[in-house]
């Protein structure tokens, strides 16, 4: 497909975006690509930090959700939930969404990157379209950034740095079965994926490397815990912490000793 057709669409002001930093900064293509690519995720990093804090925020707050979640489907098994019940644990759960600080629209803030994102893939895929030059404007084995990596070692990074990604970010969240079957489940995804994006070309994966480094090391930098504290982002609660919030005993309040005139309390003499 052209995308030369589509003088308005996002991709096209992508692909002259990149192009004006090809020619004004004279770089080659790949460092025009890498370094508008770096900017672009600089620019979101507000995103980044509020989705981290909010995802910390919900971590902590599951394990409190999930025993009230439970008590609901005991209910619901012994058919003893009705409307007002069903009311009465929804104010519950939103109100331990209000004491934790969470919010489930937050959560669609990843999706707030997307567009553009999505707009940089399909630039750099058919950028020696409109821009004939890049198939000299790559480095070393990928000097041709309109034709795939011809050692697959460019798809094969792109991969192993999303996996790293991964691998530090789920790094001190609290492990359950589903998580690990998700973690493996994205393991396996990432061999896949090499094969899948292998007949990319090189400005393609430029901008994925690009991108897959710089969140690698936005990643790695929001694990520290000054960092953290600095913009709010909540320690998350270790399996230790969660279990011990699982058998919390309520507390005891002391029956009051009642005289033989059961409108008066028996007062108890202080020792001497």
């Amino acid at each position: 497909m052209m995308y030369n057709a589509l003088p308005h669409s996002p991709v096209f002001y992508c692909q002259e975006m990149l192009n004006l930093v090809h020619l004004t900064a004279d770089v080659p293509w790949w460092v025009a690509i890498g370094g508008m690519t770096i900017v672009i995720r600089i620019l979101f990093t507000p995103i980044v930090i509020a989705t981290q804090r909010n995802t910390a925020r919900m971590t902590n707050a599951r394990p409190e959700i999930q025993r009230i979640t439970d008590e609901m489907n005991e209910l619901k098994a012994s058919g003893n939930f009705g409307l007002q019940k069903q009311q009465e644990y929804i104010a519950k759960q939103q109100e331990i969404m209000r004491k934790h600080g969470a919010e489930f629209s937050k959560m669609l803030y990843p999706f707030i990157q997307m567009p553009v994102f999505m707009s940089f893939f399909f630039a750099t895929r058919s950028l020696h379209e409109r821009f004939p030059d890049v198939t000299s404007g790559g480095y070393a084995w990928f000097m041709d950034l309109s034709q795939p990596d011809p050692y697959y070692l460019l798809p094969i990074f792109s991969a192993f740095s999303m996996l790293i990604t991964l691998e530090i970010g789920s790094m001190g969240q609290p492990a359950s079965q589903m998580s690990n079957k998700m973690r493996w489940l994205m393991r396996g995804f990432m061999v896949v994926i090499v094969p899948m994006t292998a007949s990319f070309p090189a400005a393609t994966h430029s901008y994925w490397v690009s991108s897959n480094l710089l969140s690698l090391i936005q990643t790695a930098i929001l694990k520290i815990p000054p960092i953290r504290k600095f913009l709010n982002i909540p320690k998350i609660l270790t399996e230790k912490e969660i279990e011990a919030m699982k058998f919390v005993r309520p507390k005891v309040v002391k029956p009051v000793t009642f005289s033989k005139d059961p409108t008066k309390t028996t007062k108890r003499r202080p020792r001497s």
